[in-house]
């Protein structure tokens, strides 16, 4: 089996944290939106359901379609969709065009997170694939510690668009590995 750089490994962890910011973090900067766009709480929040629930139908669907496909192209094709996205927030004027933004990469995200799991489990020899999918897997639980309070923090201090580039900052750096 040929070595695998533990740089791989990271640069998934590093891709999952970066998503799951971009999917969460827009929690903590609701009342910035509702603000930029003057729209009600209940239509910035929106934007977390619509999120979810593009999530839960396309994940089975998407999965299967896209199964014969090369996963690399398919993490390729995930990421830059997550920084076309993170961007599109960050300066849009219009909140519809917010939410469009926010379907197109909650129908990828469950496509990233299988591929990355799975691309983990198979760099390593079988002994090691629970550590590796373990790594990749703590990008989540990193994203949710520190990702998300760190955009409510950047968005607070800065601005709605340093918090939305900072998501986007965070999601290419996976795909260096490639």
């Amino acid at each position: 089996m040929k070595k695998v750089s533990p740089l791989l490994i990271l640069t998934l962890a590093i891709g999952v944290f970066g998503i799951i910011t971009t999917e969460m973090g827009i929690v903590g900067v609701l009342p910035q939106i509702t603000q930029k766009f003057d729209i009600s709480t209940a239509q910035a929040g929106f934007l977390v359901s619509i999120f979810a629930l593009v999530v839960a139908i396309s994940g089975p669907f998407l999965i299967l379609l896209v199964s014969s496909i090369n996963r690399k192209i398919i993490l390729l094709i995930a990421i830059f969709v997550f920084v076309i996205s993170n961007i599109i927030y960050a300066y849009t004027t219009q909140f519809e065009i917010m939410l469009i933004f926010r379907i197109l990469p909650a129908a990828l995200h469950p496509l990233f997170f299988s591929i990355a799991l799975v691309t983990a489990a198979k760099l390593v020899p079988p002994e090691k694939s629970g550590q590796a999918v373990t790594k990749v897997f703590m990008g989540i639980t990193v994203g949710f510690a520190l990702g998300v309070p760190l955009t409510s923090y950047l968005a607070d201090q800065f601005s709605l668009e340093v918090a939305f580039l900072f998501g986007r900052l965070l999601t290419p750096l996976h795909s260096l590995e490639y």
